[in-house]
C-alpha cells in the first residue's frame, strides 16, 4: 500500500500489473484500500477511483497499469462530531 500526500487531499493507493488485470485483482486492490483506511484509524473523504495507464493498449504486462485509489481524512473523534 502506498501513500500520497497533496496539499488538497491525503490519498491511499495501490497499483498492479497490466497481467494482474481482470475483476478478482481489481476487487482485492479496492478491499486492500479500504482495510488500509480503516486498519490506520483514517476514514473515508471519497469514493474509491480507478487510474489508468493512459496507454493501456501499449503497456507492458510487467508495468504499472490500474490503480485504485481512495482520499482519506482523519477519522473524528465522537467529541468533534457533536
Amino acid at each position: 500500500m502506498q501513500r500520497c500526500s497533496r496539499s488538497a487531499h491525503r490519498e491511499a493507493y495501490t497499483a498492479w500489473t497490466k497481467r494482474q488485470e481482470g475483476y478478482p485483482a481489481t476487487a482485492a486492490a479496492h478491499d486492500a484500500v479500504g482495510s488500509w483506511i480503516v486498519e490506520h484509524g483514517r476514514a473515508r473523504a471519497a469514493f474509491h477511483r480507478e487510474v489508468y495507464h493512459p496507454s493501456w493498449a501499449t503497456a507492458g504486462r510487467g508495468h504499472d497499469a490500474p490503480a485504485v485509489g481512495l482520499r482519506e481524512r482523519r477519522r473524528r473523534s465522537r467529541r468533534q462530531r457533536l
